[in-house]
């Protein structure tokens, strides 16, 4: 007697090339992920190319206040003829 699975081989080879597929996809994005990442690091120390840069500080603020406004009232007197 003959197995059942024996005759399935064009299955076999689809899911074979599924796998690899993946494989292959996964090994790719890995080796982009590490040889394109950015190392970090922390520096304190500050080069500028002009040396004799000058610092701008503001040290007091002022707030801007809107000017009150007025209400005047101009009233208006009837002359009386006689």
């Amino acid at each position: 007697m003959s197995n059942k699975h024996d005759a399935n081989v064009r299955k076999s080879t689809l899911v074979n090339f599924q796998i690899g597929l993946i494989a292959s996809l996964l090994f790719t994005y890995m080796m982009f992920e590490m040889y394109t990442s950015v190392s970090v690091i922390e520096s304190r120390t500050v080069v500028s190319a002009n040396s004799h840069e000058a610092n701008y500080t503001i040290d007091v603020f002022r707030e801007e206040r809107e000017p009150k406004k007025e209400i005047i009232v101009k009233i208006q007197t009837a002359k009386k003829q006689d």
